[in-house]
């Protein structure tokens, strides 16, 4: 019953921080994973519009139920910040999880995702321009790129060379833009955030989701932030697989 983008309409950080664990506990199901195999968390948390403050203190209660409450020796190691956030949309809150097979037993196929690597496994919603999860089998070699800001005027034309430059260091490592499993970005929250995050997507959008060219969709989050180097407006970082 509450405001289309209120905070009140999805609740208070613990209530949303206990809907999205509950939510990724699910998904990490659909990749044959338990809870019990996570082991990091990262949650960027926000304050509510109007307030500077960020309940640290709501988000930890239900990180411990998720997590202590129920197996006292699975402590996964944990990354918490405040930012910006999306706050705007009413959520306050946005978590990844990164989890560790203890079997060798593949995931499941899921046609909605296709999968360009035979070591990747994607989940998610065939008209989502992002996988809920992507999984890697085998012994498979694995390659972080740091962030990296563009150069242009505006979030597109910075992400697209951000993009652009992801892609040469890749093929320089013997790996493409195809192989990628995993991308966060880092918007800068400014007076236009919902246009700015659009026009990140349509730039996402020349590299990714392209059926024929790379239809691959990585697991994606977006962290937004105050202000990045040199004044730029994102920055985006990505984790390949070998093939």
């Amino acid at each position: 019953t509450q405001p289309e983008n209120a905070v009140a309409r999805y609740g208070d950080m613990r209530t949303q921080a206990t809907s999205a664990l509950a939510k990724l506990e699910q998904t990490l199901r659909t990749q044959n994973l338990a809870w019990d195999d996570v082991f990091y968390v990262r949650a960027l948390l926000s304050p509510v519009p109007g307030a500077t403050a960020v309940d640290f203190a709501g988000f930890g209660a239900a990180f411990t139920r998720a997590f202590s409450e129920r197996n006292p020796l699975h402590r996964p190691a944990l990354t918490v910040w405040g930012a910006p956030g999306f706050n705007t949309t009413g959520r306050i809150v946005e978590i990844e999880v990164y989890a560790a097979a203890r079997t060798a037993t593949p995931p499941p196929a899921d046609p909605a995702a296709p999968d360009l690597t035979p070591a990747v496994t994607t989940t998610g919603s065939a008209t989502a321009i992002i996988s809920t999860s992507a999984a890697i089998t085998g012994r498979r070699p694995l390659v972080w790129f740091a962030g990296v800001i563009g150069t242009g005027s505006g979030i597109h034309d910075e992400a697209v060379t951000a993009l652009l430059a992801l892609r040469t260091r890749a093929e320089t490592a013997g790996v493409s833009l195809g192989d990628t499993v995993f991308l966060r970005a880092y918007p800068v929250v400014g007076d236009d955030y919902p246009g700015n995050f659009a026009r990140w997507n349509e730039a996402y959008s020349r590299f990714f989701n392209l059926p024929g060219i790379n239809p691959l969709k990585p697991a994606r989050t977006a962290f937004p932030v105050s202000s990045l180097p040199q004044t730029k407006q994102i920055e985006v970082e990505i984790l390949a697989v070998g093939r």
